[in-house]
């Protein structure tokens, strides 16, 4: 029985090949993520590919497949999702790709943050994938301050509403009064004339 080889495990993608991925994913969303699954959608789909494959080694200058990249946009999309819940893939193709702009600003070499061997450590800013599900917690949590925040706003705009309608009836009410008693007094004229008269 012939023996199967395995692929042989490539090299893990780094944080700046990651975001050079995301954002080149971007720029060909429209064919990338198009749904359709005929014959010709597929070919401009592997074209496609090859084409971000070849912008990957160009900009990266790391040699990899446009298999490996399609496998591992899928894969971290996968995780994304599952660690999103339900996001939709549309927003999530934009949020790497915010960050991966915000991160740019942070490629250049920073001598603190490496140790005395010359070892680079990691802090938050730097890691383009590390706690993804931390990240949409706050997200969340940011989502749900603007609903409260926008609940005490519509809250208040009621309670300001509903002041300024009861200042309205006391001032309706006040000239009601003062109209009667002009009616009153009109009459009491009229009543004193006739008498006169």
């Amino acid at each position: 029985m012939p023996r199967i080889l395995k692929r042989a495990r490539g090299k893990n993608f780094s944080e700046a090949e990651e975001r050079i991925l995301f954002q080149l994913v971007e720029n060909h969303k429209d064919i990338v993520l198009n749904k359709k699954s005929d014959a010709a959608t597929w070919k401009l789909k592997a074209e496609t590919w090859a084409k971000i494959c070849e912008e990957f080694c160009t900009q990266s200058g790391v040699v990899r497949s446009w298999e490996a990249l399609r496998d591992k946009y899928t894969n971290t999309k996968r995780k994304e999702r599952r660690c999103n819940g339900d996001m939709t893939l549309a927003s999530s193709v934009s949020s790497p790709s915010e960050e991966a702009n915000d991160a740019n600003e942070n490629l250049d070499f920073n001598p603190s943050m490496t140790d005395f061997k010359g070892k680079k450590q990691k802090s938050g800013a730097d890691t383009f994938s590390q706690d993804k599900c931390g990240l949409q917690e706050g997200r969340n949590k940011l989502w749900e301050e603007k609903i409260k925040m926008q609940r005490d706003y519509y809250r208040d705009e009621n309670a300001r509403l509903a002041e300024k309608h009861r200042i309205d009836m006391e001032k309706q009410a006040v000239e009601l009064h003062g109209l009667r008693l002009k009616n009153q007094l009109l009459e009491l004229q009229i009543e004193e004339r006739k008498k006169r008269g």
